[in-house]
């Protein structure tokens, strides 16, 4: 959703003006005139546009609907930078993304308590976190850093495939996947349990997935749901080789963060 926030201009400067350059039945009408005019001036000149956002910062077409906004930064590269507010004003996050659609993350993060103080700070690649981040508890404490591959699941897929296998939708198709299915373990949520789960799998030249497992975990009671969510996935497009369609295999992390998602329904 688009909306323009319109500044209203003290009605004395405006008919100020309107009285400088005319008189008479036409004052009011220039006047009105005027202040469209440079209404949409201002408007043409503001970098910032208003979206709601969902629990899981996803743009929704109802402010009932919406746990946050955002307003669009003026960049000079091409990528979407926002900054997510609380639906008080509070900061919650400066952040970019491939596209407005707010599904890949690219670049510099950081995310804020709701007191403003930080939470944490990194890196996103290809719409994965990646490198160091860096933590903090809502006291200002720091937190351990989390360390991420630098190699992407779509770095590693490029190596082994002159075209990589593709998700229906590609990159966007593939995160609003994982954001509209994947919940939290119901025991992971009660424990306040939270990591990574790395699976890998084969996509075949039929673009089927096969031969799932998990590589890496940070706890096992979240390696059922990280399984589930691939092995419900479509099929994919396959990597290509020589124009001719080949396996290829994926390494597909997996967040689980308590603030980003609901407990599985019982």
């Amino acid at each position: 959703m688009l909306s323009v926030l319109f500044v209203p201009l003290p009605y004395s400067s405006v008919t100020n003006f309107a009285d400088y350059i005319i008189s008479g039945e036409m004052k009011e009408f220039a006047a009105i005139v005027f202040a469209m005019l440079l209404g949409y001036s201002v408007i043409g000149q503001n970098d910032q546009v208003y979206q709601h956002l969902d629990e899981k910062m996803r743009p929704v077409l109802s402010q009932d609907e919406a746990s946050y906004y955002s307003t669009l930064v003026a960049s000079n590269d091409e990528l979407v930078h926002i900054q997510v507010y609380f639906l008080d004003g509070q900061i919650r996050m400066k952040g970019s993304y491939t596209t407005e659609t707010l599904e890949v993350p690219e670049g510099l993060f950081t995310y804020y308590y709701h007191s403003g103080a930080k939470e944490s700070e990194g890196i996103y690649k290809d719409g994965f976190k990646a490198g160091k981040w860096k933590r903090w508890d809502w006291e200002g404490n720091m937190r351990p850093d989390r360390y991420y591959p630098m190699e992407t699941p779509y770095d590693i897929v490029r190596k082994y495939s002159s075209e990589p296998a593709e998700f229906p939708g590609g990159y966007e198709g593939l995160a609003a996947y994982i954001g509209d299915n994947l919940s939290y373990p119901e025991a992971a949520w009660k424990n306040k349990i939270e990591g990574e789960v790395n699976v890998a799998f084969l996509i075949d030249a039929g673009g089927v997935v096969r031969n799932i497992e998990v590589i890496e975990s940070s706890h096992p009671i979240l390696n059922d749901e990280a399984l589930r969510i691939v092995m419900q996935m479509p099929v994919w497009k396959p990597a290509r080789k020589a124009g001719q369609p080949v396996a290829s295999k994926f390494i597909l992390p997996l967040q689980f963060i308590l603030s980003d998602y609901r407990p599985i329904d019982q």
